[in-house]
């Protein structure tokens, strides 16, 4: 069911999706729809219009804070579905992929300048082909206003120039009421402070420093929605204040800035009540003040410091993650054929044709009968990187269900959570199968016979097929490969399988890695073992030893 979203001021209606918040405007007998969360959110945004507008509802316009992917990834997908425009402020609109990249001046924050432009790049030509396109389908349904002229689809609201988080940056103001929606000019979460972020503290706050393109345009922009005094602040990002929020917004305002307005009041309190206490005192507690505080004030600079670096390197490794995950969805289904050592006979026989491959392989000092031995019998399931994964994934899954204790050795796991052996070849190499729905906390295989697997088509599944072999490269010495194929049983199965490959394949081929190396580690330790010489045996104590009757 749909989260309804909560009336936060007369006619205006805020639901938060993924952490960035999307309004929604009555005016009227129609209304208006401000900033469109993440892409993939268009179903939720469309399921919250109609519970509160009706049916078949749509919005006289979508109108935009600002470009950035939390606050319009859905844009287009709604535009095309309502087939209305969307409005934004003339330098929101997207700079083609080639232009992009090649800029010198363009208007990047730290977020884009070490991350962003640096893949752009470098990224394959199809793939600044396929952004290119985006951005194309985007500008069919842009249109561009100016702050200062009528906000499309709400009489009586005005839009505020707001630049600094981003060059276009605008909020949204409705002078009768003073309701304010901010966009990342003022949030109700600080996303400059990891502390802050712990103890999940409300407070209002700038925008994000590490995606933000002018640092003191952005100052400039809080103290311009300061002095219009809003009684409601609907940030982009964090819970609404929905009563006397001036307060709260010039009080940041001041220190934002570096006036130091609202420290000097602090200050004078603090000192007031310092006198009080020390009236007896010889010495001023004016200087005891200022002793304390220039104490105070170094550790608080480090901490700030620290808490922004943290906050800094945690948006730039989820930036990349958050890109790696965009490729790789765009690169599945594009597998190169197979060549060379990649060729597998074997594997071909049960799945020819496919929309993963994943290849590992390491040389290992062992016989190919002891390094195929001891891939079989891994203590793969009982590692605790493995181990750790699993319920991370669970939990990202949103499984509760507690896990089960399996076998030890990889073989004997991978049996019991339902693969199949399809083939073997003794002491050399063995394929396995499943038939499952990897995007479940929890998947259940399809219980499938060897016989059956290739022709199998059965819709709403992925069949994984793996194989680990070992190949002799003389008496003591082998190369071990693992080899994983999955293919879809439909399009509704490979869409799920698609974006659960671009976000969890990193731990996938982490698990194919630490698997190949346990594997080694142990064919490794054990041809050793057999090299040693047998240990002397020595008489046991008490017994006479043999004497030699020809000596």
């Amino acid at each position: 069911m749909a989260a309804r979203p909560e009336e936060i001021a007369e006619g205006v209606y805020r639901l938060s999706v993924r952490g960035s918040n999307v309004y929604f405007v009555r005016s009227g007998s129609s209304w208006a729809l401000i900033d469109a969360a993440w892409a993939t959110s268009g179903q939720a945004i469309v399921a919250a219009a109609e519970s509160l507008f009706g049916a078949n509802t749509r919005p006289a316009a979508i109108l935009l804070t600002h470009a950035h992917p939390d606050h319009s990834g859905s844009t287009l997908e709604l535009a095309q579905k309502w087939d209305i425009p969307v409005y934004l402020h003339p330098r929101e609109l997207p700079v083609p992929p080639e232009e992009l990249s090649a800029a010198q001046e363009y208007p990047a924050g730290p977020l884009d300048r070490w991350v962003v432009l640096p893949l752009m790049r470098v990224l394959p030509a199809r793939a600044r082909a396929a952004a290119r396109a985006q951005g194309m389908r985007f500008l069919a349904v842009a249109r561009t206003f100016e702050p200062g002229a009528a906000v499309p689809g709400l009489p009586g609201w005005e839009c505020i120039p707001t630049p600094g988080h981003s060059p276009g940056h605008v909020a949204y103001f409705r002078r009768r009421d003073r309701v304010l929606i901010s966009g990342d000019a003022l949030l109700t979460v600080n996303l400059n402070s990891a502390w802050d972020l712990l103890r999940n503290k409300r407070r209002v706050s700038g925008p994000p420093y590490i995606s933000s393109w002018n640092w003191h345009a952005a100052k400039e922009s809080v103290a311009a929605l300061a002095k219009l005094e809003p009684r409601v602040l609907a940030p982009g990002h964090g819970a609404p204040i929905a009563d006397d929020a001036a307060s709260a917004v010039w009080a940041f305002a001041d220190s934002f800035a570096g006036t130091g307005a609202v420290e000097g009041e602090q200050r004078a309190a603090r000192h007031s009540r310092q006198r009080q206490m020390h009236e007896a005192n010889d010495r001023d507690p004016s200087e005891q003040e200022d002793t304390a505080m220039s104490q105070r004030r170094p550790a608080r600079s480090v901490m700030r410091w620290l808490a922004v670096g943290g906050v800094m390197a945690g948006c730039v490794a989820a930036a990349a993650y958050g890109i790696y995950a965009g490729i790789t969805w765009w690169r599945y289904g594009r597998v190169p054929p197979a060549s060379g050592d990649e060729v597998d006979a074997l594997l071909d026989r049960f799945m020819p044709s496919y929309d993963v491959v994943v290849r590992d392989d390491a040389q290992v000092a062992a016989p190919a009968e002891t390094t195929f031995l001891a891939a079989s019998e891994s203590k793969l399931p009982r590692s605790a990187i493995v181990r750790a994964l699993f319920k991370g994934r669970a939990a990202l899954l949103r499984g509760t269900r507690a896990t089960a204790d399996h076998p030890q050795t990889l073989l004997g796991w991978m049996q019991t959570v339902g693969w199949t052996v399809l083939a073997a070849i003794p002491g050399r190499a063995l394929v396995l199968g499943s038939v499952t729905r990897p995007w479940e906390p929890f998947p259940t295989p399809r219980a499938v016979r060897p016989d059956e697997f290739a022709a199998l088509a059965e819709p709403g599944y992925v069949k994984v097929v793996t194989a680990w072999a070992a190949a002799p490269l003389g008496a003591q010495a082998s190369r071990l490969t693992i080899r994983t194929r999955v293919a879809a049983t439909d399009a509704a199965a490979r869409g799920r399988f698609r974006r659960y490959w671009a976000v969890f394949s990193p731990g996938i081929l982490l698990i194919q890695r630490v698997g190949i190396s346990l594997a080694k580690g142990a064919a490794e330790r054990q041809a050793s073992a057999a090299a040693l010489p047998p240990p002397p045996t020595r008489p046991a104590f008490g017994r006479a030893t043999p004497i030699d009757a020809h000596r």
